[in-house]
């Protein structure tokens, strides 16, 4: 893990700790907000990348796409034509 994957990945635990706790989530001033909003975009892009490249390897290994599909909640269309570019 880089340091900026580890300084992502204390936000997240940070944040999760909060809203799982009650504390703090729902006050803080714009700049505590901004780096919250920053926090759950670096969240997302990061999710993304791991499904797809988690797809991506689940294809290389023989996995159908209804299988995919199965996984992901969707028809083996939807997730065919979601990450056939990537597999």
């Amino acid at each position: 893990m880089n340091p900026n994957e580890a300084t992502v990945a204390n936000q997240l635990r940070a944040a999760l700790h909060e809203i799982e706790h009650g504390t703090e989530w729902q006050t803080g001033d714009a700049l505590d907000w901004g780096e919250r909003i920053e926090t759950a975009l670096a969240v997302a892009e990061a999710s993304d990348l791991l499904i797809r490249e988690t797809v991506r390897a689940a294809r290389a290994a023989g996995t159908t796409w209804a299988q995919i599909g199965l996984a992901l909640d969707c028809s083996k269309q939807a997730a065919q034509q979601r990450f056939a570019q990537t597999a």
